[in-house]
């Protein structure tokens, strides 16, 4: 019984090799075919270009953001004008006060500088400081449309 069982497996297996009505040469994976199918840049180049038809990632949301960021406001487009810059120095002297109080009547001067410089710059670059507020308003919406059209790129991938 033994000797006919090996019988039985060495004609199966001699099958498996060989080509026949049941068994033809399509789809069996041999180390040779695998071997050759890797390793030709002519088969990669193939599947990239199949890839490059089927996925077709949309980017405008990413170059509105692009542009976007390209249009931040430069402080040197945004200089202060005379009376800005007349306003920042009066804000910057008459930012101190009295040193104390006696009778009714200021005693002394006491300045803050910090604080005139402070107030100075604020008025000299307020037109800066709205360019720029404005800039990041506009800049949100976009941000978030990039992102969403990023998410779904990759979850078309």
């Amino acid at each position: 019984m033994i000797p006919q069982m090996d019988l039985r497996l060495r004609n199966m297996l001699s099958q498996l090799g060989s080509t026949g009505p049941n068994m033809p040469q399509q789809g069996v994976i041999t180390q040779n075919s695998m071997a050759a199918d890797t390793n030709d840049p002519a088969n990669e180049q193939n599947i990239m270009a199949r890839l490059a038809m089927l996925f077709h990632p949309s980017h405008q949301a990413q170059d509105q953001l692009n542009t976007t960021i390209g249009q931040m406001p430069q402080r040197g487009n945004y200089p202060p004008n005379m009376i800005e810059k007349i306003g920042g120095a009066l804000a910057n002297l008459g930012s101190g006060g009295a040193a104390a109080y006696g009778g009714g009547a200021a005693l002394g001067y006491q300045s803050n500088i910090p604080g005139g410089i402070l107030a100075q710059n604020s008025i000299n670059d307020r037109s800066f400081n709205n360019a720029t507020a404005d800039w990041q308003r506009k800049l949100q919406p976009v941000e978030a449309s990039a992102r969403d059209e990023n998410a779904s790129n990759t979850n078309k991938r």
